[in-house]
């Protein structure tokens, strides 16, 4: 005849309770990784950003080398991740320039994109806010722009395109859909 094991009644409740409160704690804390954002706000002529998280936090977005300022934030679709491009002093004009695309996430974590290294004067999130277009172009004397495409999580390029018109300002190929959001 088998030997019949005693069991105590109260370890049951004991062990079925720590359970549950490991499960409830893998819960809160996977919830707070995937804080989102909510909203972005400029102040102080540009100088200061501001992350609004949707646990109710407030961020100051992170101050990049040589920066001046900020400009553009947008927030991807479902609050993910945050951007914006990084305003820098150049030489040659009395204002500052775009020449970085930051982006961060609810953990702050960020990726920077700089394309070909000329002026951004325009970005989106792509592709349900997992990538990043922007579009770059010289200052002053020519039509050209390039647009490209990146995925955020690890800068791959996804897709470019070189935008030019004819000596009657007239477009040699069509903007791309995947690029125009990019567009002004």
């Amino acid at each position: 005849m088998p030997q019949r094991r005693h069991t105590n009644p109260f370890g049951r409740v004991f062990w079925c309770g720590v359970r549950l409160g490991v499960t409830g704690l893998l819960v809160v804390s996977a919830s707070a990784m995937a804080q989102g954002f909510t909203a972005a706000r400029l102040s102080g002529q540009d100088q200061t950003l501001t992350l609004y998280t949707s646990v109710g936090k407030r961020i100051a977005a992170p101050v990049q080398d040589g920066q001046t300022g900020f400009s553009q934030p947008r927030l991807s679709p479902g609050g993910y991740y945050a951007g914006w491009l990084v305003m820098e002093p150049n030489c040659c004009t009395s204002y500052p320039i775009a020449l970085r695309l930051v982006v961060v996430n609810g953990r702050q974590a960020h990726h920077t994109f700089s394309g070909n290294g000329l002026p951004i004067y325009g970005w989106c999130f792509a592709d349900r806010g997992t990538a990043v277009v922007y579009r770059q172009g010289v200052l002053h004397g020519s039509n050209v722009l390039f647009y490209q495409k990146n995925r955020i999580r690890d800068g791959k390029l996804l897709a470019s395109f070189e935008y030019d018109e004819d000596e009657h300002n007239v477009p040699v190929a069509p903007v791309p859909a995947w690029a125009r959001c990019a567009r002004p």
